[in-house]
């Protein structure tokens, strides 16, 4: 063995690991900690007494069986209200959970063969995680798009508003709930990021 590696294994022996709870643990396992979290919700699922309340969590509310105009059929349409909160909050630790898989896997893996200098590992992780989201968002938008017929009269954007616009379908609801996560979330993400 030489002097080289007897010494990045001394100091692979000497590194403590920080207190628990303390804010470098928290910052090293905040993927972790927020899968736990997680897990803690899909196990309310598996008890009857627990159930309901893990639906807030993880089910969109607000639903309601209305019929569009030019429609026959009533649909189960969405709107939005306080208890979306919640269902922003689970889908917010889904991200963190996604965003540190990502991070793991692909981007970390993807950073020791090309050799980056730091401010260049730093842009590549910031670039990777928002194509990720880039890539996600268009094609949801686009299932979106061709779900509501838009790209064959434009003027479902805007016609009936704002009474026809107070519902939408699950995946606009869902497509609004992943958003709002970027919007609130993503410099908080980052600033993780930067502090590992």
């Amino acid at each position: 063995m030489g002097f080289e590696a007897k010494r990045a294994a001394a100091l692979g022996r000497n590194k403590k690991s920080p207190p628990i709870l303390s804010h470098e643990f928290v910052i090293q396992n905040h993927g972790d900690i927020v899968s736990c979290g997680i897990m803690l919700v899909m196990l309310g699922f598996m008890f009857g007494a627990t159930s309901p309340f893990a639906q807030v969590f993880i089910v969109p509310q607000y639903n309601d069986t209305v019929t569009l105009p030019n429609e026959t059929e009533p649909r189960v349409m969405y709107r939005n209200g306080v208890r979306d909160l919640a269902t922003l909050f689970f889908y917010t630790l889904v991200w963190i959970a996604v965003h540190c898989a990502l991070q793991e896997y692909i981007f970390d893996k993807a950073q020791r063969k090309l050799h980056l200098s730091k401010t260049r590992m730093v842009k590549f992780n910031e670039s990777g995680h928002l194509a990720v989201f880039s890539i996600y968002s268009l094609i949801h938008a686009c299932i979106i798009l061709s779900d509501l017929a838009i790209h064959k009269d434009l003027t479902r954007i805007w016609a009936g508003y704002p009474e026809l616009h107070r519902h939408f379908p699950l995946s606009s609801k869902l497509f609004f709930i992943f958003q709002a996560f970027v919007c609130h979330l993503w410099d908080f993400l980052n600033l993780l990021q930067a502090v590992q």
